[in-house]
């Protein structure tokens, strides 16, 4: 079991979200030990998953219902006393012999490409559309990612889920659109809010980008997915108009 708190320089909870996660550690008879990172940009605070100081991860995993945006400032915590500082020692506990949450989202490097090729792989193979293979996925992955027009969101490690964002110029607005590509979760761990999480970091991501506007393509059978973004905030439908919009596609010999 990795755990880890990360914390802004400084934090003024850090040392009680230490004392209490040690004696969780010691009440659940669990031996590992305890990373801690200092934060100190909110770059690093959305690549690391840090909603807040101090943020305790295990297995790469906040089981603390997270605030849905990165930030440096303090973070409270719900518990039986009110808001806290840090969870209390019983909250810890039980996240421990849980062992899991909710994965938090972090933003992917190049580096992620072969782990996330296999996850775009395993999401047209289960919706029975053509892939042209992990291998081919990641080379085009660490390319895209390696630039400034593509980023990609992944939850969990192992990533157990994903967002894949475009960013392109688009003349009716000042700045970016972001085009949501793809969006995935493992069949066995969908219902948990894991895609909302992963949802959540996309559109604060492509704000912080500079994009003026989230687009998404939904097959119209979909019904699950359509709720899905309606629930967001998402529409289907101009401002004023009862028309729902159409993707229409052409494919380019090459």
């Amino acid at each position: 079991m990795r755990i880890e708190i990360l914390h802004v320089p400084d934090c003024p909870n850090l040392a009680t979200a230490r004392e209490r996660l040690r004696a969780a550690m010691k009440a659940a008879s669990i031996t590992a030990i305890v990373h801690e990172t200092a934060v100190t940009t909110e770059a690093s605070a959305a690549s690391t998953g840090m909603r807040g100081s101090p943020t305790i991860l295990i297995d790469g995993v906040d089981p603390f219902a997270p605030p849905p945006d990165a930030s440096l400032s303090c973070r409270l915590y719900p518990t039986p006393d009110g808001l806290l500082g840090a969870p209390t020692v019983a909250q810890v506990v039980e996240a421990l012999s849980r062992g899991q949450g909710c994965p938090t989202p972090r933003l992917a490097a190049a580096e992620d490409a072969d782990e996330l090729s296999q996850l775009l792989h395993d999401f047209n193979t289960e919706f029975d559309t053509p892939s042209p293979g992990p291998e081919v996925l990641a080379s085009r992955l660490r390319h895209h990612l390696g630039g400034d027009r593509t980023f990609a969101v992944l939850a969990g490690m192992p990533a157990v889920g994903f967002g894949l964002v475009t960013l392109r110029p688009n003349v009716w607005y000042e700045n970016a659109v972001a085009l949501l590509d793809e969006l995935y979760v493992v069949p066995h761990l969908r219902g948990q809010g894991i895609g909302t999480a992963v949802l959540q970091l996309v559109v604060s991501h492509s704000r912080a980008c500079g994009a003026d506007l989230v687009e998404i393509n939904v097959d119209e059978g979909d019904v699950d997915a359509r709720r899905f973004y309606e629930r967001h905030g998402f529409a289907s439908t101009e401002p004023g108009s009862t028309e729902r919009s159409l993707y229409y596609w052409q494919e380019l010999a090459t």
